[in-house]
This record gives C-alpha cells, sequence and structure tokens, in this order.
C-alpha cells in the first residue's frame, strides 16, 4: 500500500516543535522528559515545514514517544544520526553557555559571521550488520567535542525552553 500524503490543512498545523511541552535539551525527550538519551534509546529528528522541506529546526523524543508521534504527524520529520554535526543539539552542547534551546548562539558560527565553529569527532570503523536487513554502520571512538564550548556562570540558571 503506497503512503498517502496528508493535506496541505493538516501539514500547516503547528509542528511537534511548538506542541510539546519539554524541555529543549540535547539528551532530553522532548515528549515524556525523560533524560540522559543517546542513540541507542532516543532519536533526533529534523522537523519538515508543510511543503516537506527540511528546516534548523530539531526534535529529541526518546525511541517509544518517537513510535508514537513522528509517523502520525502530518508533517515530514527526518531522522538525523546522534554523530551528525548539530551545534546546539549534541550532547556535547549541555551547560554550554551559547546553547538556547536546541540551537547554537555561538559567535564562531558561519552562519553568524565568524570562521567557522570546531566540532571534533573521533575516528570512525565502518562496519556492516546482517541480520533479517543488511545495513552499513559507523562506530566513533569517542564523543563529539566542540571546541567553541564556553561553561555557563556557576549560580545562574538558563531554562531549557
Amino acid at each position: 500500500m503506497k503512503p498517502t500524503v496528508p493535506p496541505l490543512a493538516e501539514r500547516r498545523k503547528p509542528g511537534l516543535s511548538v506542541t510539546l511541552t519539554g524541555p529543549h535539551a540535547p539528551t532530553t525527550c522532548q515528549s515524556c522528559r525523560v533524560s540522559g538519551l543517546d542513540r541507542g534509546s532516543g532519536r533526533r529528528w529534523i522537523e519538515c515545514d508543510e511543503n516537506d522541506h527540511p528546516t534548523a529546526t530539531r526534535l529529541i523524543l526518546c525511541d517509544s514517544c518517537s513510535k508514537l508521534l513522528i509517523e502520525k504527524h502530518p508533517r515530514l520529520y527526518i531522522g538525523e544520526d546522534w554523530w551528525a554535526g548539530c551545534p546546539g543539539a549534541m550532547a556535547c552542547c549541555e551547560g554550554c553557555a551559547f546553547r538556547d534551546g536546541l540551537t547554537c548562539t555561538s559567535p564562531l558560527l558561519k552562519a553568524r559571521g565568524g570562521p567557522g565553529l570546531p566540532v571534533l569527532i573521533g575516528e570512525g570503523a565502518k562496519g556492516i550488520l546482517c541480520g533479517a536487513h543488511c545495513r552499513t554502520f559507523v562506530e566513533y571512538t569517542r564523543a563529539p567535542e566542540c571546541k567553541g564550548f564556553s561553561a555557563r556562570p556557576e549560580g545562574v540558571w538558563y531554562p531549557d525552553v
């Protein structure tokens, strides 16, 4: 059975990034608020606009909430690997003064007129996982590290909204 595209009026409704009330933090589900997510227990999603074009908006959902919400929503969401560079929405961004929700506001970002934000990712080891379906994967030796990280001052509270 071929999947049907929801009508444009349905796709114009607010996306999950607007309707979910959980914190916008890199390792916390925005629906059920479970924390400590990583590539084994959660997923980062790219929210698309009503015409199915990817936007800069990201969502973090645990696997259970992903299964409940993503397919049922009229908008398109694209799964993004935890290792994909996404300043503001990576685990190494937690506690950074430049993080605003799941967005990076560092002056080093090229998008903000800076020279570029260096994010180091460990060496990758490629492999093939065969089971019911074979797939290629890359396993990295260490978590990403941002060279533009600036710790939030002690005692200053930044809401994850």
